[in-house]
C-alpha cells in the first residue's frame, strides 16, 4: 500500500497545493480508526506525542507525508522534496505542542 491509497480508499479531495505541499482531505467525519490502520503504509509510524483523544497522527517519512485522522475526518499533507518535508514536521510539532 501506498499513501496514494490513502487517498483513494478515502476519495480524499485536493484542497490546495502550494509551495511543495499538497493537502488532501475528507470532512464527513465518518472514517474510523481501524479503517485508517487497514489502509496505511507499513512504512507509517504512529506519533503518539502529537495526539489527543480525538486526533491520531502518522507520518511516513519514505513518502514524505503526514497523515491525520481528527473526529472521523482525515487529512494527507504530502511534499515534494526532503526540506519541505521536514519543514512540514517542524510546523506539526509546533502546531501539536500548542493545541494539545
Amino acid at each position: 500500500m501506498t499513501v496514494a491509497t490513502v487517498i483513494e480508499v478515502f476519495h480524499l479531495q485536493l484542497q490546495h497545493r502550494e509551495r511543495g505541499e499538497a493537502v488532501y482531505e475528507r470532512l464527513h467525519g465518518d472514517v474510523e480508526y481501524r479503517h485508517v490502520l487497514r489502509a496505511l503504509p507499513p512504512e507509517c509510524v504512529r506519533v503518539e506525542a502529537w495526539e489527543t483523544r480525538y486526533r491520531a497522527v502518522w507520518t511516513c517519512d519514505a513518502e514524505r507525508c503526514v497523515i491525520t485522522l481528527v473526529e472521523g475526518d482525515v487529512t494527507v499533507a504530502q511534499y515534494d522534496d526532503e526540506e519541505r518535508y521536514q519543514q512540514g514536521l517542524e510546523d506539526a510539532v509546533r502546531f501539536y505542542a500548542r493545541h494539545r
